[in-house]
Parts: C-alpha cells; sequence; structure tokens
C-alpha cells in the first residue's frame, strides 16, 4: 500500500472515531455521565466553565458512612487502581468557586475517565472532586456541575475547560454545544448537544458573542438597544442612556434578572396595560386587597399576575447590532400557578459585581433552541420547533436545584411605590 493511501486510510479511520457531537439527555436539568465506571448526575450551566463532581470521601464525612446514597447527583469514589482520600485531596490546590447567592464551592482537579454511550473510554480527562460546599454545611445538598462557558483567558491550563478536553480527544469536532428544552414544569428537561452548532437548523438567527463572554466566563451578546413592547404593540425604549446591555444566557439560574432600571420599565408597561388601579407593586399587598389587582410583587420578589392577564405581559425585545434583534416573552416565563394567580420568574435581583447585566436564565431556554460556537464566536437563537408547556398546576411547585442570582435591589421608589393595598391570594 502506497503512503499516500495509508495517510488517506488512517484519516477516515480518525473521522470514524469522531463524533460530530455528543448527545445527552436532561432531565430535571441535570445529564447523567459516567466517570470510572459511575453514573453520576451533573447540573447543566451554561454560566459557568467549571465541571466537578461531589467527592463522596467528604461528603460522607459530613453525613456518615453510606450517606452518598441519599443524594440525588451520586458521589464520585476514586477506583482501587487510583485510590484517593480526603487528607490527600486537601493537601493539593483548592479551587474556590463562588456563586452570587453567597453559595461557595471547594474543589480540587483529577484525573477521571469517562465511558460514553457507545463504550469508548476518555481517559485522563480533568475534573474537579469537590471538598468543600456551604450548601451542604448548612445541611442542603451540593450540586455538582458541567459547566458549558469557557474559562478566563490564561487559566485555560489551571481550570481546564471540558468542551475543550473532548475537543482535544477528538471526541467532539469543536467546541459547541446546543440545548433544545421538551419541558420546563419546574426543572429544566430536554437535550444537550456537545460539539453542535447551528448548522442543522434552518430557522437559526445567529449573533456574536461579546467580549465580556471570556473574562467573565458567561454566555452573552452586547445588546445595542433594549426596547419593551406592549400587547397593544405601544413600545418604551429602555437603554438611550446606555450604549451597550450586557445580556447573559444560563441555564443554571432559575429566573430571568433585569437592571432595576428595566424592571421599572415593566413595571410601568403593566400599569399601562392592565390599568394603574389593578396593580400594586409593595411587597406587603394584603391578601384581602387582591381581589381589586391583576398583578403585584409577591413577598419573594416576583410579578404575580392573573392567569388571565398572562398573554398581556409585556415583551423585551433585545437589538444587538446594526439590525439582529430577538424577543424575550415573559408570558413564556411563568413558574407555576396557585389558585387564580401564577408567578412570574423575573426579578431584579442583582449580579453584585455587575448589576447592569441581564441575565436570561432557564425559562428562556422553553422559548428558544440555543447553539454556542466558541470556535467561530457566534450564538445561535432558533424559535423551538414545539411549544414547551408551562408549570401551570400547584402540584409543579417546588424550589428548583438551580442557584438565585442574587438579592432583590431596591430598586423600585417613588410613584412605583404606590399601592392600594397590599399580598396573598384570593
Amino acid at each position: 500500500m502506497s503512503r499516500a493511501s495509508i495517510l488517506a486510510l488512517a484519516a477516515v479511520w480518525k473521522l470514524g472515531l469522531t463524533s460530530a457531537a455528543l448527545s445527552y439527555p436532561i432531565k430535571e436539568n441535570d445529564v447523567e455521565m459516567i466517570f470510572d465506571n459511575q453514573p453520576l448526575n451533573l447540573f447543566v450551566d451554561s454560566g459557568s466553565s467549571e465541571s466537578y463532581l461531589v467527592y463522596g470521601g467528604w461528603y460522607e464525612s459530613l453525613y456518615g458512612r453510606g450517606s452518598c446514597k441519599h443524594l440525588i447527583s451520586g458521589c464520585y469514589f476514586c477506583p482501587p487502581t487510583d485510590p484517593c482520600d480526603l487528607k490527600g485531596l486537601l493537601a493539593q490546590n483548592v479551587v474556590e468557586l463562588g456563586f452570587a447567592d453567597g453559595d461557595i464551592v471547594r474543589f480540587v482537579y483529577r484525573a477521571v475517565t469517562l465511558k460514553l454511550s457507545d463504550e469508548r473510554e476518555i481517559t485522563n480527562l480533568q475534573i474537579g472532586l469537590m471538598v468543600g460546599s456551604t450548601r451542604a454545611e448548612r445541611g442542603v445538598q451540593p450540586i455538582p456541575e458541567l459547566g458549558l462557558s469557557l474559562p478566563s483567558p490564561g487559566l485555560e491550563r489551571e481550570q481546564p475547560s471540558l468542551l475543550w478536553q473532548l475537543v482535544k480527544a477528538g471526541v467532539i469536532s469543536k467546541a459547541a454545544f446546543s440545548v433544545h428544552v421538551s419541558e420546563a414544569l419546574g426543572w429544566m428537561t430536554g437535550q444537550l448537544m456537545l460539539g453542535e452548532d447551528s448548522g442543522g437548523a434552518g430557522n437559526v438567527t445567529t449573533f456574536r458573542l461579546g467580549e465580556f463572554s471570556r473574562a467573565k466566563r458567561v454566555i452573552g451578546v452586547s445588546a445595542s438597544a433594549v426596547l419593551v413592547k406592549h400587547s397593544s404593540n405601544r413600545v418604551q425604549e429602555f437603554s438611550k442612556k446606555r450604549k451597550h446591555l450586557k445580556v447573559t444566557f444560563d441555564t443554571g439560574t432559575c429566573e430571568t434578572v433585569l437592571p432595576t432600571e428595566l424592571f421599572v420599565t415593566i413595571l410601568e408597561a403593566l400599569e399601562a396595560e392592565l390599568g394603574r388601579h389593578r396593580v400594586s407593586w409593595l411587597s406587603e399587598t394584603l391578601c384581602f386587597t387582591r381581589c381589586l389587582l391583576d398583578a403585584y410583587i409577591g413577598g419573594d420578589g416576583y410579578i404575580w399576575v392573573r392567569k388571565s392577564v398572562i398573554e398581556r405581559l409585556p415583551v423585551i425585545v433585545i437589538q444587538v447590532g446594526a439590525e439582529s434583534t430577538f424577543e424575550v416573552h415573559l408570558s413564556r416565563h411563568v413558574y407555576a400557578c396557585r389558585g387564580r394567580w401564577c408567578s412570574i420568574l423575573v426579578s431584579d435581583r442583582g449580579m453584585d459585581d455587575d448589576p447592569h447585566m441581564l441575565v436570561l436564565g432557564m425559562r428562556f431556554f422553553k422559548e428558544y433552541d440555543v447553539y454556542v460556537d466558541f470556535d467561530t464566536g457566534v450564538i445561535g437563537l432558533a424559535t423551538a420547533q414545539t411549544p414547551v408547556p408551562s408549570a401551570a398546576l400547584e402540584k409543579a411547585w417546588k424550589v428548583p436545584r438551580c442557584r438565585r442570582t442574587g438579592r432583590p435591589r431596591s430598586g423600585l421608589t417613588g410613584p412605583l411605590r404606590r399601592s392600594v393595598g397590599g399580598a396573598g391570594h384570593d
């Protein structure tokens, strides 16, 4: 066989080993992956670049031998062929990761083997083993994560990206992923594709990733304008005073978080749509006055509306660049309903380091299939092919195992503090 034939055969053989993408079902925000023959659940988080597992030796040191069987995610234990213990891990370089809600996770990197669905194994994959968590310290189950964003420039070696490691191993062809949601009753259920871009979809609108994305280890775009559209097609412009607004896409956050000024614009749009006498923005709205209202802010900081007015909620129009836009329909952000009232997971809880950032949480992924390609630096949005149902029943009322982005800001002042009463359910 000639040298050219051998090279050609090798190229074909390599292509045969390289998958265009890896597919993982998402169930209640988690994907199952197999590390060193241990099936474990990881929380899908596009707002983080780190991936880590719960180390069983640490968790059982807190809650006793056998306690890992009660953990939703399951625990990772080092295999007999490559043993480890908590003391040895703590002697290594411990990475501390803080979240906007105040939670802190500590982990160390370790080489593991990832088994794929076709039985192939990827060895020497660097992933974190959790050896500390403020959630666990206060009796709440810790959350292992599959981080989908990329580390800050210069930190690729110290904090290796799972996507880049899979590309380097020849498992996927590019550093890209997509999220397709089929159900969002409390949590998010659907499909995660690693290595897939938007090439196969016909109705995708693409945008350049914002320059801030890598520095902040998030996935986002810079908006040139933000408008609020009423159901009557009246439009209010929010962003005249800002050149650019940072907009991020975060599967790890329950809610959609707006800068306070934009949140106030939404409240003003609701007043104009429903009537000033039919809304109350005091969180202490009394139960007996709710029969007079169509919308109010609850003690949880979220907007509550009657089922009958959900389709009249405003639409946020985000423009990126000179022409491309996409819409955020707040009617798709219903979390659950109690009686006649429904909670809209939209708030002005802020990112402490950037209070003007707009965070599109997991509810946004009900409305769009989202494609991210780090190789080309673009994000693609395609309207979901089938409508994703909202959690409209009280039985779906659960607390999602996702991060709350921050604390409510005190942005509601002046005339928006008016109230005809005060909060409860009629």
